[in-house]
C-alpha cells in the first residue's frame, strides 16, 4: 500500500491535472488508501516541485506521507552509505527509502534507478515493481510489503 515516486516523475504525478499514465498514483495516494514513502534527499528533490510540496503536505496532514528519514536519521544515513556502495543510479536514496520502509512500487522513468530497484540484491523480499504507465495501476493494491499499513 506504499509507493515511492521518484524525482524525475514528481512534474506528471502531482501535476493538477496529473498526467494521463500516472493518474491513477495521485488518485490512490489522495483518494484511497494509498501511501506516499519518502526521506532525504528525495524530499528535496519533491520539493521543488510546487505542485509536489503542496501535494507532500496535504499527504502528510492526511497520514498518507511518510517520512523515512525522520523516523530514525542515523538509520538513514547508514543505509544511503550502504546503497551507494552498491548501486549504479545516481538514487541511492530511493533504494534505502524501499529496504527501511518495506515499499516495493516505484514511480520512475529512469533505467538505472529501475536496473537497482529491480535488483534483489538491493531490494528483495518481496522484489521491487516499477510504474510507468496506467496499466501498471494493479501494482498500487500489490505493494505488500510495506509495514507502514
Amino acid at each position: 500500500m506504499c509507493v515511492i515516486v521518484d524525482a524525475n516523475m514528481a512534474s506528471a504525478v502531482f501535476s493538477r491535472p496529473p498526467a494521463d499514465d500516472v493518474k491513477p498514483v495521485i488518485t490512490w495516494l489522495l483518494k484511497g488508501n494509498g501511501v506516499l514513502i519518502h526521506g532525504g534527499k528525495l524530499t528535496s528533490e519533491l520539493s521543488r516541485v510546487s505542485q509536489a510540496r503542496k501535494t507532500l503536505v496535504e499527504l502528510r496532514r492526511s497520514g498518507k506521507a511518510i517520512d523515512v528519514e525522520a523516523e530514525n536519521p542515523s538509520l538513514f544515513a547508514t543505509e544511503v552509505a550502504w546503497c551507494k556502495e552498491r548501486c549504479r543510479s545516481n538514487d541511492p536514496h530511493v533504494i534505502a527509502i524501499a529496504r527501511l520502509s518495506g515499499a516495493r512500487a516505484l514511480v520512475t522513468n529512469d533505467s538505472r534507478a529501475t536496473e537497482d530497484f529491480k535488483n534483489t540484491n538491493l531490494v528483495a523480499k518481496p522484489g521491487g515493481k516499477i510504474y510507468q504507465r496506467e496499466e501498471h495501476a494493479a501494482l498500487l493494491a500489490h505493494t505488500r510489503g510495506c509495514r507502514r499499513r
